[in-house]
């Protein structure tokens, strides 16, 4: 009993081994009609190229989490994406050029399911891109360039305030300069800090915006937050607040540097006379977005 008991256990093993190690030979033989992606498997069907997208990344495969997931369910929002378990001890670069090329050969060759469009492919080279508002704060708005890329990186906290400073183990002051009470993060600097609040203060006066004074400011939980709210701010020219908010942050930063570097000090007023004369250059500049907003004065 034990020896035929044993024997089965030896075949079973033995069928196991070939069922993994097997070809795909039905996949191979067979042709997928693709209609509307109902009927047939995201991975597991041969639709692109004659192979199966599980053996043309099947380290994409591994981490995916549905991997029953029809055509169409796959392909609609990007959802074969969002089941990528991108915290699986295996991703890496290589897995995620293993995840580009598929989607490439998707795109090029199929769109709603059967059908090549210039369209398709060129939303194909987004494929991966993180959905950011950036664009529509920074990017668009007008400003010198060393202005929108020193936006971009304070919207990111990617500035070398205190904090990251000390992250770096870099000589640092761990307290911000500007008020010498709060340790120095991206947030404090530009949205907590009294002398910045004074100076958003001197700018709503001036312009008759009492939504722009930091009284009325939303409250938000990191510095990408505060500067969407504020560009975004209802009931003032939307364009030209994006420039006005990345010349107010840029004018914060260079009082900032003053200090620790050039050890000169400049009172709130000073600095908010200094973004004024700065603005009337800017829509000499034929800012026109932002001369509507501080013309009105």
């Amino acid at each position: 009993m034990a020896s035929l008991e044993s024997g089965g256990q030896a075949l079973g093993q033995q069928r196991a081994s070939l069922q993994l190690n097997r070809p795909p030979s039905f996949s191979i033989a067979t042709t997928i009609t693709i209609g509307n992606g109902e009927k047939i498997s995201f991975w597991n069907s041969v639709w692109i190229q004659s192979l199966r997208p599980k053996d043309l990344a099947p380290s994409v495969y591994t981490i995916s989490k549905k991997k029953n997931r029809t055509l169409q369910e796959a392909l609609t929002g990007n959802t074969w994406i969002k089941d990528l378990n991108l915290l699986h001890p295996s991703f890496s670069a290589r897995l995620f050029a293993q995840s580009v090329q598929p989607w490439k050969n998707v795109q090029q060759n199929f769109n709603e399911f059967g059908q090549f469009s210039i369209s398709s492919a060129y939303h194909a080279q987004f494929i991966g891109a993180i959905s950011t508002n950036l664009n529509e704060i920074i990017w668009s708005a007008w400003a010198p360039p060393k202005c929108k890329f020193f936006s971009w990186l304070a919207v990111q906290d990617r500035i070398w305030t205190a904090d990251r400073l000390q992250a770096r183990g870099w000589m640092h002051n761990p307290a911000c300069v500007l008020c010498r009470k709060v340790p120095e993060i991206g947030m404090h600097l530009f949205s907590e800090c009294r002398s910045t609040r004074s100076i958003w203060a001197d700018i709503s006066t001036w312009l008759a915006e009492p939504s722009l004074h930091p009284i009325n400011w939303k409250q938000t939980a990191s510095i990408h937050e505060w500067w969407s709210v504020l560009a975004e701010t209802q009931g003032v020219p939307r364009k030209g607040l994006k420039s006005l908010v990345i010349l107010v942050c840029w004018k914060v930063w260079l009082v900032r540097n003053a200090r620790i570097f050039n050890r000169t000090e400049a009172p709130s007023f000073v600095v908010t006379t200094k973004i004024k004369d700065e603005s009337s250059l800017w829509t000499m500049a034929g800012v026109m977005h932002l001369t509507r907003l501080i013309g009105r004065v």
